[in-house]
């Protein structure tokens, strides 16, 4: 039986044994099977395979305030990492954040859940067991939304759908929201 000498990408000798004439069907699967899984480890655990592409692989976390009915951008910070799918908000008030080329066109959308809206529930006083609920409006609160690094964008867009809106009789698009701002991005968060 011969023996092979491999070298890991750290420089620490990797011995398995050649498959040679001489061996049993057996040994040479568990022979090539150790050697492979060796192989798989390496390939894994090789600091190549765990480096992220930093052109890709960004997202903005844009952290927004509404003071008075004013919309501010307060930073915009490229994170590494993936951005994690979220869903839209199903709420006929939502927000929408839409993220806009140099001509205004959309690029990417996501309604969220208008952060000036809070929706408190409390136990009546009057009716123990018995549920209330009650909505407040808030003046002046900060929020963080997470949206994609893409190319070409130069705008974030805020809008507020508009609830009891009729649908268009020509096909359409019907004019379902209301453009509250649009902030430009600071140029480290474009590409």
């Amino acid at each position: 039986m011969q023996t092979v000498q491999c070298h890991c990408s750290n420089g620490d000798p990797i011995s398995a044994h050649a498959l040679s004439p001489g061996n049993t069907a057996a040994e040479e699967n568990r022979i090539l099977r150790l050697f492979l899984g060796l192989l798989l480890m390496l390939m894994i655990c090789s600091p190549g395979a765990l480096r992220a592409d930093a052109g890709t692989n960004q997202f903005l976390f844009l952290t927004i305030q509404i003071k008075g009915g004013v919309l501010t951008m307060q930073k915009a910070s490229v994170v590494a990492g993936s951005l994690k799918p979220q869903q839209d908000s199903k709420d006929a008030e939502a927000l929408v954040v839409a993220l806009e080329d140099a001509e205004g066109k959309d690029r990417w959308s996501l309604a969220m859940e208008d952060p000036t809206i809070q929706r408190l529930e409390y136990e009546d006083p009057q009716h123990p067991g018995v549920i209330k609920s009650t909505v407040t409006h808030l003046d002046d609160v900060e929020f963080i939304a997470r949206v994609p690094l893409m190319i070409g964008v130069r705008h974030v867009a805020i809008y507020r759908k508009e609830k009891n809106v009729p649908p268009t009789r020509t096909g359409a698009p019907s004019a379902d929201k209301r453009l509250l701002h649009r902030i430009e991005l600071p140029k480290e968060a474009t590409k």
